[in-house]
């Protein structure tokens, strides 16, 4: 499938990321307790080392404590109003059997990969359903149009004898 400006299909609603199934799948909800990551920067080059044409290597940079601070406001911001005080969940890294993924109610609680692989099984089973769904409209309308092509051709034979 051909992939759009932010990872998204091309075609896909814009409104399925306004739904709660759009932000469990997308997993807006953990990207928001995500605590504030390492990012990676080149490392700069001498003069030499750019004649010489060396390759920068990329240094981890960790969080700034502005970044911490920031992220524990908003948090603490968050969850209190929510009678949790400062207790944040944590980001989801299971990796379970499908089987146990169908089975759980949790699906909040669910990693990235497991929404993934669930959201996959749920959207193949309405396409299916879809499927047969618009499969028997068919059959029962081409039903109709044999018929009404007998009774066409009935008439016209009496006409013509």
């Amino acid at each position: 499938m051909v992939q759009g400006k932010h990872g998204k299909p091309k075609g896909q609603s814009h409104l399925m990321g306004r739904t709660y199934y759009g932000l469990w799948k997308r997993g807006l909800d953990i990207d928001y307790i995500q605590p504030p990551q390492p990012r990676s920067v080149e490392a700069k080059l001498s003069k030499r080392q750019r004649r010489e044409n060396v390759q920068p290597s990329i240094i981890l940079v960790p969080p700034t404590q502005e970044e911490q601070e920031q992220y524990q406001e908003r948090m603490f911001e968050f969850f209190s109003h929510l009678g949790f005080g400062d207790l944040v969940p944590p980001v989801p890294t299971s990796n379970r059997p499908f089987v146990q993924l169908q089975e759980s109610s949790a699906v909040w609680a669910m990693s990235m990969d497991e929404r993934r692989r669930l959201a996959e099984h749920w959207e193949e089973e309405m396409r299916r359903f879809a499927y047969n769904n618009h499969l028997e409209e068919y059959e029962r309308l081409r039903n109709m149009y044999e018929e009404a092509c007998e009774k066409y051709e009935a008439v016209t034979d009496e006409v013509s004898i």
